[in-house]
């Protein structure tokens, strides 16, 4: 069964955080380095710089995981300041809906690189004045590239907002931000809040 772990690093004054889900910690870390990986093209999270410092951490075994009840974290150098990586677990709900969704490609206005399971793009449905985020977890896949259909779990921010408004078949777009990057159908409705 996969778990959820929220990976929260600060570099000086900012605090960054990636999602990643695994079956346990230990794989999740692999995962995490891989979700950091598939942001350095976008540049939204980290730089290319830093990204290959950590990577020439985890690559030569210098990246220390710790656990313990309380807490669990990573520890490794950068530039020769010592860093910290708090790992949260966070105890999965059950999905809202189920979905197909097509991710477009760059030609389409999509995305230039891939999306990974965790992925957390706005959800919409037209004619409706509202969105929330979406976290995704795809099912049987890790990675979707521009130009590819997923099967998906969506757990959304805020589901009250779409209350009696969807049922399968029902069309939703993703988004980042004012631009599209998927677009997507309902398959099931596994949160019953959602139906009138």
């Amino acid at each position: 069964m996969m778990k959820t772990f929220v990976y929260r690093t600060k570099f000086e004054t900012e605090e960054i955080c990636q999602t990643v889900y695994a079956p346990d910690i230990d794989s999740s870390v692999k995962k995490w380095i891989e979700v950091i990986n598939g942001q350095m093209d976008e540049n939204q999270k980290f730089n290319a710089e830093i990204l290959l410092k950590i990577n020439d951490e985890f690559e030569n075994n210098r990246v220390e995981l710790y656990k313990t009840k309380e807490l669990n974290y990573l520890t490794y150098l950068i530039d020769n300041l010592p860093i910290v990586t708090y790992i949260d677990y966070l105890p999965k709900g059950h999905p809202d809906i189920i979905a197909k969704i097509y991710f477009l490609t760059a030609a389409e206005g999509g995305r230039k690189t891939p999306a990974f399971s965790g992925y957390r793009p706005q959800f919409e449905i037209e004619g409706v004045n509202g969105c929330t985020s979406a976290d995704q977890l795809f099912i049987g896949k890790e990675i979707v590239f521009p130009g590819e259909t997923v099967v998906s779990e969506i757990r959304m921010f805020s589901p009250q907002l779409f209350k009696g408004l969807l049922k399968e078949g029902s069309k939703f777009k993703l988004a980042e931000g004012a631009r599209k990057i998927a677009d997507g159908i309902v398959i099931r409705i596994v949160n019953k809040n959602l139906i009138n």
